[in-house]
């Protein structure tokens, strides 16, 4: 547990810089730039999701299952991610110069973290590492910032750009200098095809899976963007951005429990052990934070933002409590990926998918803004009960067997 609050402790701090970065951009540059830019991290997040191969998720699963070293397996996966990088901003390219679409004109500056290699701070138990690094990349950023608004260079968005490649480059670097530090297997050799393959076909339900649930982050605000407009996107983006600092921190709590997990997957009393930790370290004190946001939600962003961003209250007192099914939903997860429940989970993800698109496409007329977060809100509820009361049936049986 001491690793997990250390850990946390940091990402914690990382939170509260990209929060001074939220309220740095918001403040002192200009509206539309604002709206550039938190549309460009959406775009991003959504384009890193897609190449990402789900290797944070499970290539440390992998690699222990199929006794591979880490650092090999990661060497592979980040030569297919920059392939398939290639291939998707060729396309992207295509399309902005035949069709004369621009949205996504600066989308190159956030991709420098396709070439991360948590996998192997996460196996070899320096997650602790990895967090300073993320947080010494949002300082840098943070400090880019500052002196972009001391010499008012405010109103050019690809100066913001820049900013966040080089921070992000310089975390990477930092990366692979500290790995040099381990007690690692320094090879880059191709894995081959038959493992890539096996690879890919195991764990191609739990990537299917990613993508739609980042229909919950994503998908709902650029069908806020485009239905609602530019404006009312900032605002839930922004709204978003807030709750998103908890997900800065559930992440590194993911990465802890998971390995917990992996290493423990057949013994039924430590694995309930760990879902005990998880809930009562992690996922009841997330209730009072929703109480105290909801409370003080207009003040804190009156206070913080400004009164031009007043409505981004509405869509926080509605978004925070996205934070309890998304908990559950990411520790379900990881039982999924141990006991290869991802096909028949698939299932009910795709059927929350379609429940989404039947509110965003056919009923959306009958929303405002604020009304769609709060279907998509109990879309994702729903989610998190039926994914929890699957696997915990599921589960039992398989230690049943035990």
């Amino acid at each position: 547990m001491k690793r997990i609050f250390s850990s946390s402790a940091i990402s914690l701090l990382a939170a509260l810089v990209s929060y001074l970065i939220l309220v740095v951009i918001s403040r002192n540059f200009e509206p539309l730039v604002v709206g550039k830019y938190l549309y460009l991290v959406s775009i991003s997040i959504f384009f890193l999701l897609s190449i990402d191969l789900v290797a944070e998720q499970c290539s440390t699963h992998f690699a222990r299952k199929f006794n591979i070293h880490i650092e090999v397996l990661t060497y592979n996966l980040l030569l297919i991610r920059l392939f398939l990088a290639i291939v998707l901003m060729t396309v992207l390219i295509l399309i902005e110069t035949v069709f004369d679409w621009n949205k996504l004109s600066g989308l190159f500056y956030f991709l420098i973290p396709l070439l991360y290699i948590s996998p192997v701070f996460e196996f070899h138990r320096k997650n602790h590492i990895y967090a300073t690094l993320l947080l010494f990349e949002r300082a840098v950023f943070l400090s880019f910032l500052f002196l972009l608004v001391m010499h008012d260079l405010k109103d050019i968005p690809e100066y913001i750009f820049v900013s966040l490649m080089l921070s992000t480059f310089l975390s990477f670097l930092c990366q692979l200098i500290l790995i040099r530090r381990f007690d690692i297997k320094r090879s880059y050799r191709f894995c081959g095809f038959v493992l890539l393959k096996t690879y890919v076909l195991l764990y191609l339900p739990v990537f299917l899976i990613g993508i739609l649930q980042a229909t919950y982050g994503h998908f709902n605000r650029w069908v806020i963007e485009s239905h609602f407009g530019l404006e009312e996107f900032a605002k839930a983006s922004i709204g978003l951005s807030i709750v998103n600092l908890f997900f800065i921190i559930q992440k590194q709590i993911d990465k802890h429990f998971r390995q917990e997990i992996f290493e423990n997957h057949s013994r039924t009393h430590s694995n309930k052990k760990v879902v005990y930790n998880y809930l009562v370290f992690f996922t009841v004190p997330l209730i009072f934070v929703i109480a105290t946001t909801f409370v003080v939600g207009d003040i804190f962003i009156l206070y913080v933002f400004g009164e031009n961003w007043i409505g981004v209250s509405e869509y926080l007192k509605i978004l925070i409590f996205s934070i309890i099914p998304v908990s559950i939903i990411r520790l379900t997860d990881i039982f999924v990926i141990t006991h290869g429940l991802g096909r028949k989970t698939l299932n009910i993800n795709i059927s929350m998918f379609v429940l989404f698109l039947i509110i965003s496409f056919i009923y959306i007329d009958y929303f405002d803004a604020i009304t769609f977060c709060v279907a998509v809100l109990c879309i994702q509820g729903l989610h998190a009960l039926l994914q929890s009361a699957y696997v915990v049936m599921k589960v039992k049986k398989i230690d049943i067997k035990l």
